[in-house]
């Protein structure tokens, strides 16, 4: 699911969050992409039942569609997220796969897989339809993301703000643990998110 292959052309630019630096077609920042949406498309593909490699394959095309719809992706309307786009993407190329594994074994399965492919098509999926799938989603996309900047900062630092913004701990008791000031967990929670809003802006809810 992290294979560099479908990687767009090597550019030039300025933009400074990973988002708009894949846009602009800067080979690291769509391998970080990749790495970081990889296993989300993955679990997707699972959850709807696909085997492991097939689930790979998926995600395959989805990089391939997002590498040239990137640029068209503006997330400028209240509920356009990165993540739901990607969502109807990947739900669109699962969609095709059962189409394409359906036409290969020469319709099998009968008026029940044509009646499923009908309703599937029909559906488009949105994300927002499962709030508990989001919650765990969102879960594990933070706790991949957080993990590019980790060595940007002290150990101290670090550990104050994933004890408090990842396990979910007060700030007095991670203060107590690192025997510190309350105002220095803060603080370190507050620099570590500013680094994080800088360079995952459009992939993170504003209000993280």
């Amino acid at each position: 699911m992290t294979d560099r292959r479908v990687t767009p052309h090597d550019d030039t630019g300025t933009a400074t969050s990973l988002l708009a630096r894949a846009a602009a077609r800067q080979v690291d920042a769509w391998e970080k992409l990749v790495s970081l949406y990889g296993p989300l498309i993955y679990r997707w593909c699972r959850r709807w039942g696909l085997q492991a490699s097939d689930a790979e394959n998926v995600g395959q095309e989805v990089f391939i569609r997002v590498a040239s719809g990137l640029g068209e992706f503006h997330g400028n309307q209240p509920g356009d997220t990165f993540r739901g786009w990607l969502y109807r993407i990947t739900h669109n190329c699962f969609v095709d796969h059962l189409r394409r594994r359906d036409a290969s074994s020469s319709g099998s399965g009968g008026s029940d897989a044509r009646e499923r492919l009908e309703r599937l098509s029909a559906s488009p999926a949105e994300y927002a339809d499962d709030p508990a799938m989001a919650s765990q989603d969102d879960a594990l996309l933070y706790r991949q993301l957080v993990e590019f900047i980790r060595n940007e900062f002290s150990d101290r630092d670090w550990t104050a703000f994933y004890r408090v913004v990842i396990d979910g701990i007060a700030p007095a008791e991670a203060a107590e643990e690192l025997n510190v000031s309350v105002n220095v967990i803060y603080l370190a929670k507050s620099r570590v998110l500013r680094r994080v809003r800088e360079e995952f802006a459009g992939l993170i809810p504003a209000e993280t």
